[in-house]
């Protein structure tokens, strides 16, 4: 009920306080209790109810203040109760009411306070640009080790052919990654690229040194099995 009455009779309830309640067969207007998010203290009789303010707020009806947010967190107006920053933001100056993103490519826990919390996502490490952090993906040829955030070389006979991979893929067989940077690999001698995979050079072809060239025929007047080098 949002009503009372004070006099015996037929007369009708009263309503009375916006933003208030009171308990059914209630008698007198000190019965009306203001809202949750709300607070008395407004300008009688028409308003008496004040809206709790920004990074405030109220979690019990009746009461003559609000409270404000513990630190690092924030409330909109006329709120029950206050929120940490959630995800992928932060909060670094006590009770400001806006929560700051992190940096592009990177995340944070619910709740986080410091930039420098904001962790680079996989792929990505840690880099300064214009005196703020940033994230940088990792270039084709490396991968990004998640528990260090540094980029590493792809090893001999593994690839990355992608920018921010976690981790390089390895050569198909007859296959080795020789070219720094390892972004690709190349067929051993007598094979030959179909298809991202390595095949045997065909009867009376080879091909001498390994790479991504095609295999060439033997002359006319000789031969020679299929995976030759020579």
């Amino acid at each position: 009920m949002h009503a009372y009455k004070d006099e015996p009779g037929s007369a009708s309830c009263t309503a009375y306080w916006r933003d208030s309640q009171a308990l059914a067969a209630s008698t007198e207007v000190a019965s009306c209790m203001c809202n949750l998010g709300f607070h008395h203290g407004g300008p009688e009789p028409a308003y008496p109810c004040v809206v709790c303010a920004l990074d405030h707020y109220q979690d019990d009806i009746g009461q003559d203040a609000c409270q404000q947010c513990p630190l690092h967190s924030k409330a909109a107006a006329g709120s029950a109760a206050c929120a940490a920053c959630p995800a992928d933001s932060y909060q670094p100056r006590g009770n400001a009411s806006a929560c700051v993103s992190c940096h592009d490519n990177s995340f944070s826990a619910e709740g986080t306070v410091l930039r420098a919390t904001c962790q680079c996502n996989d792929g990505f490490t840690p880099v300064e640009a214009g005196g703020e952090p940033a994230c940088s993906a990792c270039a084709p040829g490396t991968f990004a080790d998640v528990k260090t955030q540094v980029c590493t070389n792809c090893s001999g006979g593994t690839f990355s052919d992608a920018l921010g991979v976690t981790a390089c893929s390895v050569c198909s067989v007859d296959a080795l990654s020789c070219e720094q940077p390892h972004v690709a690999c190349q067929c051993d001698a007598g094979f030959v690229l179909d298809n991202a995979s390595c095949a045997a050079c065909g009867a009376n072809h080879y091909k001498d040194r390994s790479g991504n060239d095609g295999c060439v025929a033997c002359r006319s007047d000789s031969q020679a099995p299929s995976a030759s080098s020579q």
